[in-house]
């Protein structure tokens, strides 16, 4: 019964797969920031390692908005 759990619920195509993408991508975030924080923000000023937390959050949220686009897109009216 493999791949039958949406029918009936169209809306709900694709789901899985971008609900997992934004796990791996906040969880890839965080490993991230926190190996960032662990063993290279020492090189950099506080004001660096500002923009480059800041530039982390702009590239996940654009990669996000990627993922989820193509998904809300279907649905425009």
């Amino acid at each position: 019964m493999a791949g039958t759990e949406f029918v009936g619920r169209p809306h709900l195509a694709g789901m899985r797969s971008r609900v997992v993408g934004s796990i791996v991508s906040a969880v890839g975030w965080l490993v991230f920031v926190l190996l960032y924080a662990g063993f290279w923000a020492e090189s950099f000023t506080l004001f660096q390692s500002v923009i480059i937390f800041f530039i982390s959050v702009i590239i996940l949220l654009g990669l996000l908005g990627i993922l989820w686009a193509s998904w809300g897109m279907r649905w425009v009216r």
